[in-house]
């Protein structure tokens, strides 16, 4: 796979871009996550359950983090699980999986305004490392 930091091609990366809707994208909207406390350890034991053993790890970007799986079909389908969930509780983040030949990794890009690499590092990225460990 590309470089996380060269990697443009198709991508929106301009955060100050406005959506069809008229409102502004990522960059003015809040890094928090909306879920309650109790909530938030939902979705990291949802994570850890379907994810955590596909975690190989994760590559810096510029604007936000990439988080590596394996690339097998089970995973895809659970990262974009993942998505599908996760938009809804940080919507200031914007998310890609990028999958390229050989198929051996499944990358999934989360981007956003300052500080969306570091709230993914420290709740989700940091549930899955202990459960490696």
């Amino acid at each position: 796979m590309d470089d996380p930091d060269t990697h443009d091609e198709g991508e929106a990366s301009d955060a100050s871009e406005t959506t069809a809707g008229g409102e502004e994208a990522a960059a003015d909207l809040a890094v928090a996550c909306t879920l309650t406390e109790d909530e938030r350890r939902e979705r990291a034991e949802r994570a850890r359950s379907t994810l955590a053993d596909a975690y190989r790890g994760t590559r810096d970007a510029e604007d936000g983090i990439v988080l590596v799986f394996d690339g097998i079909d089970g995973t895809i389908a659970d990262v974009a699980g993942f998505v599908s969930a996760e938009r809804r509780c940080c919507s200031f983040a914007a998310y890609s999986i990028e999958i390229s030949p050989p198929y051996e990794e499944t990358w999934l890009r989360i981007s956003g305004p300052d500080g969306t690499a570091e709230l993914f590092e420290d709740g989700l990225v940091e549930s899955f490392e202990r459960t490696e460990g």
